[in-house]
């Protein structure tokens, strides 16, 4: 029979939760990505800067696409510009995305800090006088990394090819996939040491930025 430190029960991804977006510009083209939760795109688009400009109905089509998404913000994406001149060529207010973005380099410190509490709580229940085991982390995880390089170097991950537009965002769509293994991986703990589950309380699906961005974007309708 497995122990209980052995088991490791799936964490939910939430009914409401519907992917994220990451939106990436180079001197001539946009390049959005539509991304379920685990990580696989649903959708692409590349589109001229210019067509962009001259069609509003362009523009208006790519932020239906993204209105209702978590939007990955990083070093390499230029999110909060790329988003402006969006929402100006589709003739909308201004700065509606701002409550659902949320920073790459901020959803792997939700995860550091997690790991910090977990560890924080094995080290109290050890002086309490109770024997209790490290966790055998099977991802050792560097504090100092945190441009999209650096993220992409801690996880192994290669440069992606194509355009500077194309590679910046799958590079982003890398990372994010590999953020949210290491989360599940960290939350999973919860599930095997009960101690744990009752300090830091039960397994969440994403870091902690990332779904309050998600939370704000399921609310959010656009006058397309």
């Amino acid at each position: 029979m497995p122990t209980l430190d052995e088991l490791s029960v799936p964490i939910e991804v939430p009914t409401w939760a519907t992917g994220y977006a990451v939106l990436t510009v180079d001197s001539d083209t946009l390049a959005v990505w539509q991304v379920s939760l685990d990580g696989r795109p649903t959708g692409a688009w590349i589109t001229p800067l210019e067509e962009l400009r001259a069609e509003p109905d362009t523009a208006r089509r790519l932020a239906s696409c993204i209105e209702r998404r978590a939007i990955a913000r990083s070093d390499v994406s230029g999110a909060d510009m790329v988003l402006s001149e969006l929402t100006t060529c589709a003739k909308l207010d201004d700065g509606w995305w701002r409550g659902q973005t949320f920073d790459v380099a901020g959803a792997f410190g939700d995860v550091l800090e997690r790991r910090a509490g977990v560890e924080h709580t094995i080290a109290a229940v050890r002086e309490s006088g109770r024997k209790v085991t490290d966790v055998d982390w099977r991802r050792e995880l560097d504090g100092s990394a945190g441009s999209i390089a650096e993220l992409r170097r801690l996880a192994r991950l290669g440069v992606p090819s194509g355009s500077p537009a194309v590679s910046d965002a799958l590079a982003v769509v890398g990372v994010l996939r590999w953020i949210a293994e290491v989360w599940e991986e960290t939350e999973q703990v919860k599930n095997r040491r009960s101690y744990v589950h009752t300090a830091l309380g039960p397994p969440e699906p994403l870091p902690t930025r990332w779904r309050d961005a998600a939370l704000t974007a399921d609310r959010t309708r656009l006058p397309l």
